[in-house]
């Protein structure tokens, strides 16, 4: 494993208590948060910037492949 800045991911939500990648089986349903509710229609495509570690500004860690070896998606 690798430490990770969350920063990096520029995330609009964050979840706490979730089973690790939980997230993966919402495609095609319905998700709500506090009144509004979303459609998860797909997956998306990580972005490079989330393998620059924030500090000394440089590309350290692959985290999309990672992901992709971990995951499959």
């Amino acid at each position: 494993g690798a430490d990770l800045d969350p920063l990096s991911f520029n995330a609009i939500f964050y979840f706490k208590g979730l089973v690790a990648w939980r997230e993966f089986k919402w495609v095609a349903t319905n998700i709500k948060i506090g009144s509004a509710e979303f459609g998860v229609v797909k997956h998306t495509q990580r972005c490079a910037a989330t393998s620059v570690n924030l500090a000394p500004a440089t590309r350290d860690y692959n985290l999309p492949q990672s992901l992709i070896e971990v995951t499959g998606v």
